[in-house]
C-alpha cells in the first residue's frame, strides 16, 4: 500500500474513558486506525513503538500532561511536524497566555462541544499531510543529472 492509500492512523490520549471510547468508535467508522493511551507516558511508549498521522491529547492527565507529552515528541524529531489536537474541557484554556501561540499545536477541540466536527478536523489534516507528503514525493530532483 502507498502512503495516500494507507489507512490512516491517530493516537487518542485521554484519560476520560468516556471520551477515549467515543473518539475512537467515530474515527474507526471513517475507516481510520485508532490507538488509545490513558495518559502521557502510555502515549510516549506508543509512540515508540508505532508511527501516527495526527495525534489528539488531553490536556490534563496523570504522570504526563498533554503539553509535557507534545515536548517530548517534538524533541524526540519523529513527531515534529505531526499535527496534535489539544483536547480540553476548559473553554477558556486555548485563551491563556500559557497556551497562546503555540507553533507545535495544529487545533483546539473543547470536550462537550459536536464530536463530529473534531472527526471531520482530523480528516481534513489527514487530507492535508496527504497533499503534502504526495507533493514532496513526486516534486522533481534538485540534483538530477543530464
Amino acid at each position: 500500500m502507498d502512503s495516500t492509500t494507507q489507512q490512516p492512523h491517530v493516537l487518542v490520549a485521554d484519560d476520560d474513558t468516556y471520551m477515549r471510547e467515543m473518539l475512537r468508535l467515530m474515527l474507526e467508522d471513517e475507516d481510520i486506525k485508532v490507538t488509545t493511551a490513558v495518559d502521557g507516558f502510555e502515549s510516549l511508549k506508543a509512540c515508540e513503538e508505532q508511527r501516527f498521522d495526527i495525534i489528539l491529547t488531553d490536556l490534563h492527565m496523570p504522570r504526563l500532561d498533554g503539553f509535557e507529552l507534545i515536548a517530548k515528541l517534538r524533541r524526540s524529531g519523529q513527531y515534529v511536524t505531526t499535527p496534535i489536537i489539544i483536547l480540553s474541557s476548559d473553554e477558556r484554556a486555548h485563551d491563556t497566555n500559557r497556551y497562546k501561540d503555540r507553533d507545535d499545536l495544529v487545533d483546539w477541540f473543547i470536550k462537550g462541544s459536536q464530536p463530529q466536527g473534531l472527526v471531520d478536523n482530523v480528516l481534513k489534516r489527514i487530507e492535508e499531510a496527504r497533499a503534502c507528503n504526495l507533493t514532496e514525493l513526486t516534486a522533481p530532483d534538485k540534483q538530477t543529472t543530464l
